[in-house]
């Protein structure tokens, strides 16, 4: 729900989106639905509260008397959801993020999870839940004081957007407990204010590890920051702080060589795991081109990530678009990656050769004018309307680092204008002329007796 999502169009081209604003949370548009019903084949819920951000349903409330403990609202959101069929996986509330319970003197609330990570202990005690905190940890636990604090519409989009974290690893999801939010608040002030040139946190007990990963998650899009080092004091818990990063998200913190300076590419797609091999035993004065499918050139995430280093470090020279159907493993267009550590030009090239082949029956193939266009085009960076443009690197940085070919070499043919009023002018005259032409064959027909038309 957090990341940008992608979907690829009847031309190929891919259509970003996102459910929510995680950038400016404020600007969502929020809605309340109250005494929701679900009815299915095998089960019949009522949800007391639903929390809707841009529509999608994000927060459950479930609310109960003041004699009866809250505990009875969680049992009963774990008996909603083991039910078969039950809305949580076969309707739009299978995005609830947070469940709150409530009977008004004692309020908790936790994420939304798998049912492997949803259950109650032997102790009946319902795990991991939360009890809202001031910044002196002084508990808010009365409904009234809790809605004001935490379900405001800019504080519960921040919740969601910024202080909700994903165990890869696990697909678990967890809430950060109200201390380390003030804490990892604490530290982004202080870089922000800008109180001095470097910043140490010394952090002690339970719960740093989750509380370090998101504030340096959160400082890596400040642009002031060079670096945030984490300093442990024995070897154990490097290897353990390690693999609890790595949980929260793959790569994070990469031993590799190869990639340390870029993160792990994911295991669904490890194309540029590929071309970071390669281009870390590249020489410094040489050139690395590799074929890949064009999913490397937009597809967000981990991917999105390395691709905006290899583009802020001025290392992609070139974007070629090659036909469909060349190869006999896939029939999928591919494109080409030309890649240097020492670039000159502070452009990338893009050539968008996927129109310049010989069709043939089964597979399509590039003859010698069609690769010597594209050599002479990018060994001479020349630029050629529908077919090859230098663009500079403020335009990518606008475009979010998508380079997608499409977007800045399009092939499409421009479309003739039409003018409205012409057409408009020329349909008037049309009509009267059948009106004309409708009245003087029916008074040829009036003198021969037949009936009008």
């Amino acid at each position: 729900m957090r990341e940008r999502q992608y979907f690829q169009r009847e031309d190929g081209t891919p259509l970003h989106y996102t459910l929510v604003n995680i950038k400016e949370w404020c600007k969502n548009d929020f809605e309340v639905i109250s005494q929701l019903r679900i009815n299915t084949e095998n089960s019949l819920h009522r949800y007391d509260i639903i929390l809707l951000i841009n529509g999608l349903p994000v927060v459950q409330i479930e609310l109960k008397r003041l004699d009866i403990t809250p505990r009875k609202a969680m049992q009963q959101i774990v008996d909603y959801k083991n039910e078969p069929g039950n809305g949580y996986g076969n309707s739009l509330m299978c995005f609830i993020q947070l469940f709150v319970v409530s009977n008004r003197s004692n309020t908790y609330y936790f994420a939304n999870n798998k049912n492997q990570h949803f259950q109650f202990n032997a102790d009946e005690q319902f795990l991991p839940i939360y009890q809202l905190a001031d910044e002196n940890n002084k508990k808010i636990t009365r409904l009234e004081s809790f809605a004001e604090k935490f379900l405001t519409k800019c504080t519960l989009a921040e919740m969601i957007s910024k202080y909700m974290v994903l165990v890869e690893s696990e697909q678990k999801l967890l809430v950060m407990r109200p201390y380390q939010i003030y804490a990892v608040k604490a530290i982004v002030d202080c870089i922000h204010q800008n109180r001095g040139n470097g910043f140490i946190w010394h952090t002690t007990g339970s719960g740093k590890t989750l509380t370090s990963f998101k504030a340096s998650t959160l400082l890596k899009d400040n642009p002031d920051i060079e670096k945030c080092l984490f300093v442990v004091d024995r070897k154990d818990l490097d290897r353990q702080t390690r693999e609890e990063f790595n949980k929260f998200q793959e790569g994070t913190l990469a031993e590799d060589f190869r990639f340390k300076s870029y993160g792990l590419a994911p295991k669904s797609a490890a194309d540029f795991a590929f071309l970071l091999h390669g281009f870390h035993f590249l020489g410094k004065e040489g050139t690395m081109a590799i074929i890949l499918p064009h999913g490397v050139l937009f597809r967000g995430g981990a991917e999105e990530r390395i691709r905006t280093k290899l583009l802020k470090d001025n290392n992609i020279d070139a974007v070629i678009g090659l036909p469909s159907n060349l190869f006999y493993s896939t029939g999928i267009p591919v494109c080409i990656l030309v890649l240097k550590k020492c670039k000159k030009d502070d452009d990338v090239l893009f050539i968008n050769a996927s129109e310049y082949y010989d069709k043939g029956k089964r597979q399509n193939a590039l003859d010698e004018i069609h690769i010597k266009n594209i050599v002479e085009t990018y060994q001479y960076r020349q630029e050629t309307e529908r077919y090859s443009r230098k663009v500079s690197m403020d335009e990518i940085e606008h475009n979010d680092y998508n380079l997608n070919i499409s977007r800045y070499v399009s092939t499409a043919k421009e479309e003739v204008n039409i003018s409205l009023e012409e057409v408009n002018i020329k349909l008037t005259a049309i009509n009267e002329s059948i009106k004309a032409n409708t009245d003087k064959h029916n008074a040829f027909l009036k003198e021969l007796g037949l009936k009008t038309i």
